[in-house]
């Protein structure tokens, strides 16, 4: 299965061009018209072109983050119907359901004290992020709320799982960009602005799917964080498949980034430098 909005993105281009010269079939997720879409095309394989409304010009830009869906959906019902993963009809439906109950909340004319991705994106702005997963569920999460932090807001953000990177979490609450006691004999215009603190932002499941282990280790890194001055945000999903609790986490942060970068008076749609680096790569 490759998926490219573009059709012309070279990992999965590469991918499936060595896949059908080994005799695999693919299924490609790809624009009409596209080497990928062409290679979908032939005998034996299947093309599903992006769903309508995805301009052409959109394509390869900004994909993964406005056309996510568009272009998981197709792979989640060949998987489905070759018995890889459950995701039935149904499920996708609730996956939808979820989807629009976060736009309404997570609408652009909510105030910003009952709009959640405005809080996150306030508690964002200015910060260092940390964005920690409780359990394998939330890690897809976390590597997507770092990647749209990144292409989206412009922000650098590590990511991490609990319980694998808590040590490493948490050595940072100690270090250069942790909080330090305010100076009450500070002078903002003599000494300048504070430079950026941590935030950490904890990425929770449901709390009846997280095994209760790890939500001890969760509460100890946010208590921890806590104590040490840094500020925590928490998104936890609400029950549900975990494709639907997935869904969920990942739209909280991908509006929240796009405010983050309205905030901060950036283009969330643009970057001239990803652009600048793919002329001069060819």
């Amino acid at each position: 299965m490759a998926v490219s909005m573009s059709g012309r993105a070279p990992g999965p281009l590469a991918l499936a061009t060595e896949a059908v010269r080994r005799g695999a079939r693919v299924v490609a997720v790809a624009a009409d018209g596209s080497p990928l879409a062409a290679l979908g095309a032939r005998p034996g394989n299947v093309h599903v072109p992006p769903a309508r409304g995805v301009r052409a010009a959109e394509a390869g830009t900004r994909s993964s983050r406005v056309s996510l869906w568009s272009m998981l959906t197709p792979v989640l019902l060949a998987a489905h119907a070759l018995d890889l993963v459950r995701t039935p009809a149904p499920v996708l439906a609730a996956v939808a359901d979820r989807l629009d109950a976060e736009a309404e909340a997570c609408r652009p004319w909510s105030e910003p004290f009952v709009n959640p991705a405005k809080v996150l994106a306030m508690e964002l702005a200015g910060a260092v992020p940390v964005v920690l997963a409780d359990g394998d569920l939330t890690a897809a999460a976390a590597r997507r709320t770092a990647s749209v932090l990144a292409r989206t807001a412009r922000v650098p953000a590590v990511a991490g799982a609990l319980p694998d990177d808590a040590s490493e979490v948490v050595a940072t609450f100690g270090g250069p960009f942790a909080a330090r006691p305010e100076d009450v004999f500070a002078d903002p215009f003599l000494d300048g602005p504070t430079g950026p603190r941590l935030q950490l932002t904890l990425l929770r499941d449901a709390p009846a799917a997280v095994p209760d282990a790890e939500r001890v280790v969760a509460d100890a890194v946010a208590r921890t964080a806590e104590d040490a001055g840094v500020r925590v945000s928490e998104v936890v999903a609400e029950p549900g498949e975990p494709l639907v609790r997935l869904a969920q986490v990942i739209a909280r942060t991908d509006f929240a980034a796009a405010y983050l970068a309205l905030a901060s008076g950036t283009d969330p749609a643009a970057s001239p430098q990803v652009a600048d680096l793919r002329q001069r790569l060819g």
